[in-house]
């Protein structure tokens, strides 16, 4: 049996273990056990450290517009030189070629392009009626998924 749990609850905030600031809950529960750094890709250092990590990744993935990496030098080709068993995984919003493949893909976006966003706000006629984003993000949101 799968479940699927959505939590949104209001956006409290805690103190984060570790930190000096305060995070929301939300923040929290999509970045538990996460890892991060920065990397400038546009600077020579930036490539190389990604190069250097690449290395000992088994998996790379990315979120760039098509073509995004390759623009940095960062494609698929310098990528398996530097590890050849590296799996990449690009995640684009319309694929890589098309007529929308260079255009970038976000949850705005994809709620307009769908029509979701006229079921929301005032109704036509009403001054002040446009096309308004539903109240939670559809598609930048992971759900929990639990096996039971």
């Amino acid at each position: 049996m799968v479940t699927m749990r959505v939590s949104w609850e209001l956006p409290l905030t805690t103190a984060r273990p570790g930190s000096q600031g305060r995070n929301s809950d939300f923040y929290l529960a999509c970045n538990r056990n996460k890892r991060s750094i920065a990397v400038d890709l546009a600077h020579k250092e930036g490539k190389e450290l990604v190069l250097h990590l690449v290395r000992s990744c088994d998996v790379l993935v990315e979120n760039f517009k098509a073509g995004g990496m390759e623009r940095l030098g960062l494609g698929w080709s310098r990528l398996s030189e530097s590890n050849p068993r590296l799996i990449h995984c690009s995640v684009t919003g319309f694929g890589q070629d098309g007529p929308y493949a260079s255009q970038p893909a976000y949850d705005f976006i994809m709620q307009a392009m769908a029509g979701m966003m006229s079921t929301c706000g005032l109704p036509d006629g009403v001054p002040g009626a446009t096309p308004i984003r539903t109240a939670i993000p559809v598609t930048d949101l992971k759900p929990d998924i639990k096996r039971l």
